[in-house]
């Protein structure tokens, strides 16, 4: 994950696979992680302009082969958003204080890391990936995820980098010449002040908290974080329930993005056994991960004993050479239906 302090225009990936496993379980189960201390920074630039790599290839769209359709999984609510085929159409952006970048202007950023700052870390990635990556070859391919915050926006007397770091996020996959996910870019919803100019990356000076990068393990064929009809197929043909609105794909805070998790809501409460706990509790909402990395792919729950708020820190810029830097700390609300803290349930 990138520095915590917010600062700065460089970018961070994901690191290998044994730390991530330890990062995500942590977050997940609501311990208290410093993740700036288990992931690498790479620093990928510190000017203001970043020239763009000679490359002039178009962001062409790879069709990866679509899921199958969830139709019979779903209630009549949630069907009304299925498309023919029966996938999910996925809700848009949240309705925000603050501006928000479009689908069609993350795909664009996304690209021009691809060729701007990717090849100066792919040794990472590949490491993350298990494998090579022809960074040449990697093309866009399949749908761009919205990833929703579990938290409520930060206040606006915050740095811009601070809103970034905790707010929503796109998700673009790029896959390789026969079109298997291999890396994953996440762009700030809020990098409004980013601008792309004949193929250039221009960073505002108040920067940082623009983009994760992530290589998507060998295998996993749906990409990060999976599709929603995965979710969904996996949990209604385990226990009979079908999901009553379109999911949800959520985030935790100081979490890598491409970890999120689908939200699902049930037609009728499902009793379910906690593996942590044992104990057994009548749920209306799950949340479902498609990645064995966090010690347990499938199922899991809210969990009881999880917060009710999220504590941020924000730096606060110097105004005068020579003065002391000092930073701003502030709570933040779960949102109304969200959870902090999750635990895994023990499958039908």
């Amino acid at each position: 994950m990138r520095d915590n302090t917010a600062t700065g225009d460089g970018t961070a990936s994901m690191p290998t696979r044994k730390a991530t496993l330890v990062s995500a379980r942590a977050a997940i189960a609501g311990l208290s992680v410093t993740s700036h201390r288990t992931m690498r920074k790479i620093l990928l630039c510190s000017g203001l302009v970043v020239v763009g790599s000679s490359c002039d290839d178009a962001a062409e769209v790879v069709r990866p082969t679509p899921p199958t359709s969830v139709a019979a999984f779903v209630t009549a609510e949630a069907a009304a958003n299925l498309d023919t085929d029966g996938r999910v159409i996925l809700p848009g952006p949240l309705t925000l204080p603050y501006p928000q970048i479009t689908e069609s202007q993350a795909r664009g950023f996304a690209d021009a890391y691809r060729r701007i700052h990717l090849p100066h870390v792919i040794g990472v990635i590949e490491r993350d990936r298990g494998g090579g990556i022809n960074v040449g070859k990697l093309r866009s391919c399949g749908r761009a995820y919205y990833v929703e915050p579990a938290i409520e926006p930060l206040p606006p007397n915050v740095l811009p980098a601070a809103r970034r770091a905790y707010g929503p996020r796109w998700l673009i996959t790029f896959c390789g010449s026969a079109g298997t996910p291999q890396v994953s870019v996440a762009v700030s919803a809020y990098a409004t002040d980013l601008a792309l100019e004949n193929g250039r990356l221009i960073y505002p000076v108040e920067g940082g908290e623009f983009f994760f990068v992530a290589g998507i393990p060998i295998g996993q064929a749906d990409g990060l974080p999976g599709q929603p009809e995965s979710a969904i197929a996996w949990f209604a043909a385990r226990t009979g329930i079908r999901i009553s609105r379109v999911p949800h794909l959520v985030m935790l805070p100081r979490t890598w993005p491409q970890l999120a998790y689908w939200k699902l809501e049930l037609e009728r409460p499902a009793m379910l056994r906690s593996l942590r706990a044992g104990k057994t509790r009548s749920v209306s909402t799950v949340y479902f991960i498609d990645d064995s990395r966090w010690g347990h792919r499938g199922i899991w729950i809210a969990d009881e004993s999880g917060p009710l708020s999220h504590r941020f820190t924000s730096p606060i810029p110097v105004t005068r050479y020579g003065e002391r830097p000092t930073s701003l700390t502030g709570e933040v609300r779960v949102r109304a239906g969200f959870a902090l803290k999750l635990e895994p349930v023990e499958e039908q």
